[in-house]
């Protein structure tokens, strides 16, 4: 599924789907097999409404280090990135296309809101932005998750992703190897354990 160019003033649309909206929530696939693109993926649904979803794995840390990106940029690397920062892969599509997420420190008109002090931009603007400040919340990412209209409403009701509304905030403050482990914690159950078909909103 195609998205507009991400890098304007604009707040993302949320004209509901046509039976739940998922905009602002995490979904976790609860497929077992290994071999399957998904398989322990934590994802962040930036935008869902008729037209489709659009989302960013949260957990899956590429091999490429931040701080050899902003060296690739010729971009100031902040104090606070060390060795083991590294960018995520957002997912399958547009897989060598930056994305953004941030929190309103660095906002501009290069960003889209996507809710309270949380913000995505696709431009290279943001990480100059990003380069020159500390104690800034963001996370980088390769490429991104798609679905068509319909699609992802129908991969939640055949049971494939598990639907969980906690704090956005984790995105920034927990390590990506962790998440998972972490929000096992906050909802009180391990989502390693559950099977397909089980799916609920916690």
């Amino acid at each position: 599924m195609e998205k507009p160019t991400i890098n304007g003033p604009k707040t993302m649309q949320k004209e509901h789907s046509t039976s739940f909206n998922l905009t602002d929530s995490y979904i976790y696939f609860s497929e077992k097999n290994k071999e399957d693109f998904f398989y322990d993926s934590l994802i962040y649904i930036c935008e869902h409404d008729t037209g489709g979803a659009f989302g960013l794995i949260v957990n899956k840390p590429s091999r490429l280090s931040t701080r050899k990106l902003f060296k690739s940029l010729k971009l100031q690397i902040p104090n606070t990135i060390n060795d083991f920062d590294r960018v995520m892969h957002g997912g399958p599509v547009d897989a060598d296309k930056v994305f953004v997420i941030h929190d309103k420190e660095t906002d501009s008109e290069f960003s889209t809101k996507l809710a309270d002090d949380l913000y995505l931009s696709s431009d290279a603007e943001i990480l100059r932005r990003i380069s020159n400040q500390n104690n800034v919340g963001y996370k980088i990412f390769l490429g991104y998750c798609g679905w068509g209209a319909s699609q992802l409403e129908e991969e939640v009701k055949s049971g494939a992703w598990e639907i969980l509304n906690i704090s956005r905030q984790n995105i920034f403050y927990e390590k990506p190897a962790q998440l998972v482990d972490r929000i096992s914690m906050e909802v009180g159950y391990n989502l390693r354990d559950i099977s397909k078909g089980s799916n609920q909103a916690h």
